[in-house]
């Protein structure tokens, strides 16, 4: 499984120094036909942009037949995706945040 730990803000702020990891990731993940593994625990902040990233990240995944598992998800993060009813669109591996 291919791994990508992420930091800081996941905002309108950070999206395209972000989507450069994620892609870099993404592409990474096509070639070894492997899932992605988004770790969580030092997202400081979740907005609709990071959001965004999160979901083009999965659904370019999807379309390989991989998928994305966000692990050491926060409280505040999980909080998000919750109240946006996404929680379901990944894969959470168990444990809790760091």
């Amino acid at each position: 499984m291919s791994q990508l730990a992420l930091s800081g803000e996941l905002t309108i702020y950070s999206a395209v120094e972000v989507s450069q990891n994620l892609l870099s990731a993404v592409q990474q993940a096509q070639q070894t036909a492997e899932p992605l593994e988004l770790d969580l625990a030092e997202v400081s902040e979740l907005d609709g942009a990071g959001l965004q990233l999160l979901l083009s990240t999965a659904k370019s995944l999807a379309g390989w037949g991989a998928g994305v598992t966000l692990s050491r998800v926060p409280p505040h993060i999980q909080e998000v995706l919750e109240s946006y009813h996404l929680s379901n669109r990944f894969t959470q591996a168990t444990g809790e945040a760091a």
